[in-house]
């Protein structure tokens, strides 16, 4: 059984971003990303037709419902401050175009996905492709995360970053 502080399940941007958090925050922790997908950040190379639309300078709380509840604004704002601070660590120059879109100025997604899988290198992160989790289970104070291939993980943590179907 693979032992770690924390389990992110879903290696796309969410979760390579949660690895990178968790280590900036604390080096000593140990990490694992749990990805179904061949490689990490494959629906990254898809994003804005393969410019990688990163964010949006735009983003209004009156856009989610329910929209009286202005916490959303908050949590969007921090999010595009952690976004910018995150793409300049990782060497990613950006721009804004006339919408208030952002990119990197590369205007080639390859270019963040790859910037990602290079800082998750130089981290206590632990990297399964293919592999899908499909039972998790409460275990005393920890997390027991069973793969389809039969892999058995155990955490203090577990983050959920999946996506939705592309």
């Amino acid at each position: 059984m693979k032992k770690y502080n924390i389990v992110i399940i879903g290696g796309g941007a969410a979760g390579m971003a949660a690895a990178l958090a968790a280590f900036y925050k604390d080096k000593t922790l140990k990490t694992a990303i749990i990805e179904k997908n061949k490689t990490l950040g494959k629906k990254i190379l898809a994003t804005g037709n393969g410019r990688c639309n990163l964010s949006n300078e735009n983003i209004s709380w009156e856009n989610y419902y329910p929209y009286e509840n202005n916490f959303y604004f908050d949590i969007l704002k921090k999010n595009e401050d952690y976004i910018k601070k995150l793409f300049d660590k990782l060497g990613i120059l950006f721009y804004t175009d006339e919408s208030g879109r952002i990119y990197p100025s590369s205007c080639s997604a390859k270019t963040v996905n790859e910037a990602f899988l290079r800082e998750i290198k130089k981290t206590n992160t632990d990297v399964f492709c293919e592999t899908e989790i499909f039972k998790i289970e409460k275990c005393g104070e920890k997390w027991k995360l069973f793969s389809k291939a039969g892999d058995e993980f155990l955490a203090d943590k577990v983050i959920f970053a999946v996506g939705g179907f592309a």
